[in-house]
């Protein structure tokens, strides 16, 4: 099995909210903030997705070979600066998802 690993950032912004995590257009549960997820998924390439309400993160795509680890990070995109207005500009940035970088 392959592993796709998903940090959320603890701050301020969504703090009591989850966020819901597709993998292909199916959900494959919740991230709470402070938590880390683990999904055990067949070796191949998929595309991530975080929502929250009518908001989410864009689409990452990861490929993971067998017995590997894609590990990502996610939390609110701090990034925009116009606040609650971004959820209607820009609804598909609201949440910040990259690859998190290898120490």
């Amino acid at each position: 099995m392959a592993h796709i690993t998903i940090e959320r950032r603890r701050t301020y912004a969504d703090a009591t909210r989850r966020y819901r995590v597709f993998l292909n257009g199916r959900q494959h549960g919740e991230i709470r903030q402070g938590e880390v997820v683990n999904l055990s998924v067949p070796a191949g390439a998929y595309d991530v997705v975080l929502k929250i309400d009518w908001c989410s993160s864009q689409t990452l795509t990861v490929s993971v070979a067998e017995e590997e680890t894609a590990a990502l990070m996610c939390g609110p995109n701090r990034i925009l600066p116009w606040g609650a207005l971004a959820m209607l500009l820009v609804p598909n940035r609201w949440i910040d998802l990259r690859q998190k970088l290898a120490a």
